[in-house]
């Protein structure tokens, strides 16, 4: 029925109902009370561990004729050597760049043939190699994953390729107020602990790494039983784990080499940053400090927190700082939860001449949301929006198999992920009190402020003491 058709509709209701009639149609128009969320269930998978250590799960999912086929290897930013960040960058971009018996044409040229996709990346705690292929294309697409992880060249001539691909984005990103404050805050907050650099390296250390260097990485870390593979799609268990066994069934079992990674130190007091930009004609903000990690019990309320501070349209910060006070265009707010606490942070931008009414609205927010306890309204769409997001990523192989390897990858199970929607929709007003009190504390905090310093300097002085680079 179009909007035309329903206004013609009410009209001639009301006319017929009469004034008497009135009170009964606004009843019957009233929104309907919210719905309980219906049944969920996770999409099963099984799992099993080949003798040299390799685990192994199975994702089925017939809706579409792919296969996605996704290794994960222990192998992250947090063991780049202290002295040469980008070091795990490097190596899982090298990857399908070439192997002992298949150069990095030879691999894009095979993958094409059968429709296929590959992907490489790393992240703080893993690196991984992707294949999602149609369903015919499946043989070759597991000995394509084995030969890359097992057999890569490491050429010269490709690293210098990648070398100066990721020089070149780093000179453009060294100009980027935003990319300058997240980078900066994530310094601050954990100093020299190996999440204070940035997991891409830097245009010091990228120039620096040697082949030697990415050879001696994967010999220390890339090996079967230190590593997950996950297969998702169109094929069944017993297809599967014939595939997995006789492709990498033979990877050698070895000695995994990985540094221990301590705890950060919480973030203690507040410290304020200035990056200065003299051009800048607006200011990158950051407030941040050392959160939780990923099996913390607190994970789902702070993840429901930072829901109702910023999470689009109708959250707190969004509606404050954009509808209200048309100070930004936007507002975020992060936890990024891994092995050891990660980052908790809130970032937005302003007009130079708002900096400090921005910054002490978020403040001021802060201490709000960890005084008053967040109305019924704003807790229930916070709660609905994360379980929405988690259902949506269930709908393809490759979604599927990053989300289970995530979990599993952080000692989570089947049990887990199937409870995970459940336990977000379980989060109380007065649990999201606690983690705001216990969190996000504004005197605990880094903040930092990327533009021109001099316009904004004084005022901000008034917020505790300043450092300005």
């Amino acid at each position: 029925m179009t909007m035309r058709e329903t206004v013609r509709r009410s009209f001639l209701l009301l006319g017929l109902m009469g004034l008497a009639g009135l009170p009964a149609l606004a009843q019957k128009q009233a929104p309907p009370p919210p719905q309980p969320p219906r049944p969920f269930r996770f999409p099963e998978f099984t799992s099993r561990t080949l003798p040299n250590g390799l685990h192994v799960i199975v994702i089925e999912h017939r809706e579409q004729p792919i296969v996605s086929l996704r290794l994960l290897v222990r192998a992250g930013a947090e063991q780049d050597p202290p002295d040469r960040p980008g070091v795990a960058a490097l190596t899982a971009g090298l990857l399908d760049q070439g192997t002992k018996t298949r150069s990095a044409l030879q691999i894009a040229e095979t993958i094409e043939s059968i429709g296929g996709q590959i992907s490489t990346g790393s992240s703080w705690h893993q690196s991984f190699v992707a294949v999602s292929v149609l369903k015919p294309g499946v043989e070759t697409a597991f000995e394509i994953l084995a030969d890359i992880v097992q057999n890569p060249a490491f050429a010269e001539e490709e690293i210098e390729r990648q070398r100066q691909q990721l020089l070149s984005g780093l000179r453009v990103q060294a100009s980027d107020p935003s990319y300058l404050a997240s980078t900066a805050i994530e310094r601050v907050i954990f100093g020299g602990h190996p999440y204070g650099h940035p997991p891409e390296g830097t245009l010091d250390s990228i120039p620096r790494l040697k082949r030697e260097d990415l050879v001696a990485f994967h010999r220390a870390l890339y090996h079967p039983n230190n590593a997950i593979l996950a297969i998702a799609g169109d094929i069944t268990a017993a297809e599967a784990f014939a595939k997995a066994e006789k492709y990498f069934g033979a990877w050698p079992k070895g000695e995994v080499r990985a540094a221990p990674i301590s705890p950060p130190a919480p973030t203690r007091g507040r410290r304020l940053l200035l990056i200065d930009k003299p051009d800048a004609v607006q200011t990158e903000i950051r407030l941040g400090k050392v959160g939780i990690a990923r099996r913390d019990p607190d994970y789902f309320a702070l993840q429901v927190l930072n829901a109702v501070l910023a999470s689009g349209s109708g959250s707190r910060l969004w509606d404050l700082l954009r509808r209200e006070r048309g100070l930004t265009y936007g507002v975020s707010s992060r936890l990024e939860a891994r092995h050891q606490p990660g980052s908790l942070t809130v970032s937005t931008f302003t007009r130079t001449e708002k900096t400090v009414e921005t910054l002490r609205l978020i403040l001021s927010e802060l201490e709000r949301i960890a005084r008053e306890r967040v109305t019924e309204q704003e807790l229930q769409k916070a709660k609905n929006f994360l379980a929405g997001v988690f259902q949506l990523r269930l709908e393809t192989p490759e979604s599927l198999a990053t989300i289970v390897l995530d979990a599993v990858s952080h000692g989570f199970d089947y049990a887990y992920l199937n409870t995970y929607r459940d336990r977000l929709l379980s989060v109380t007003a007065e649990q999201v009190q606690e983690v705001a009190r216990k969190y996000y504390r504004p005197d605990d905090l880094a903040i930092v402020l990327v533009g021109n310093a001099s316009a904004f300097e004084q005022e901000v002085a008034q917020l505790g003491p300043v450092e300005r680079i």
